[in-house]
């Protein structure tokens, strides 16, 4: 059973960031077991003391989506990671949640990692489906900030007890000064 399509791009965003970000930057061992579950309560790397939690939003979205106040709150500095997408025709051939799955799958050297992944994906409630071929997205930006104490994010000890489940929205241009990676 396919994804309904609502939640292909939060699955492609992490495996994107996977693929460009966390592989080349901590190998492969290390980047596989650094991501999480889909869990609003988890980070979706976490990795040597920092952490990183990945969104994805329309290129032209002035806002940004936190699912819960566990998101962004930690003792240790960590990151946002923000992926401006375009939905694109199918015969755009960029990139699909397929095709990033099949990259990382290829450039994969241990059984371990491998299985590892396969896990993970499970988790996320992922399997191949010929349909996700149909969603093809640019990535038009992505752009990591730093999150620490100083960044704008509301913190559990802001709210009072009775209050459960908060999801709030970060406006990105009130974000620059805490930018640590800008790409394009």
């Amino acid at each position: 059973t396919a994804c309904p399509r609502w939640t292909i791009l939060p699955l492609r965003a992490p495996r994107s960031f996977l693929f460009s970000y966390m592989i080349p930057t901590y190998g492969q061992h290390k980047a596989i077991g650094a991501c999480s579950a889909p869990d609003p309560t988890i980070k979706d790397f976490s990795v040597d003391k920092t952490w990183f939690e990945v969104k994805v939003i329309g290129s032209k979205s002035p806002v940004v989506k936190i699912n819960s106040v566990q998101q962004l709150e930690s003792k240790d500095p960590g990151n946002l990671v923000v992926f401006r997408f375009e939905k694109m025709a199918p015969s755009f051939h960029g990139a699909n949640l397929n095709e990033i799955v099949l990259k990382i799958n290829q450039i994969l050297q241990s059984p371990e990692d491998s299985d590892l992944f396969q896990t993970k994906l499970l988790l996320a409630k992922y399997t191949y489906n010929e349909k996700y071929d149909e969603f093809e997205y640019a990535i038009k930006t992505s752009t990591i900030y730093s999150v620490d104490s100083e960044f704008p994010a509301i913190r559990s000890g802001d709210l009072q007890l009775a209050v459960q489940n908060v999801e709030y929205e970060l406006l990105v241009d009130q974000l620059e000064k805490f930018i640590k990676i800008k790409g394009e």
